[in-house]
């Protein structure tokens, strides 16, 4: 029943046109600045089990527990104490490091620094039967 509900919805905005916008001036675009901006933030990948797995821009100096927080928070299903933070060596080569982020989160531990192009995995606990 809601399929049917939601194929009528999307029919429905299918043939409803939209008003056309006010037509409003051409601004000129700024000058470009001759001094490079030093850009504030880092970009950070947080992936698995955490509720908005996403690319994010984190200030500079963000730490594992910013990231996550951002991220959402973890899933019922996340194995806090294996997370991977995968860093990027000057090499270009991956850099991978285990963390057990449970001491950190109970603030027993001391953050761990992102820095920009890092990717956190948060794994899934592993159920055996």
């Amino acid at each position: 029943m809601q399929i049917k509900t939601l194929v009528a919805s999307l029919a429905f905005l299918a043939f409803v046109s939209p008003q056309a916008p006010a037509q409003q001036p051409q601004v000129p675009a700024p000058a470009a600045s001759p001094v490079e901006q030093v850009p504030d933030a880092i970009y950070v990948n947080v992936l698995g089990q955490v509720y908005h797995q996403e690319r994010m821009a984190l200030p500079r100096g963000s730490g594992l527990l910013d990231a996550i927080t951002e991220a959402g928070g973890t899933t019922k299903f996340a194995d806090t104490s294996r997370i991977i933070l995968i860093h990027k060596t000057a090499g270009g080569k991956p850099d991978t490091e285990r963390i057990n982020f449970n001491p950190i989160f109970r603030g027993t531990a001391k953050d761990i620094i992102l820095r920009n192009g890092d990717t956190v995995v948060v794994n899934e606990n592993a159920v055996t039967f």
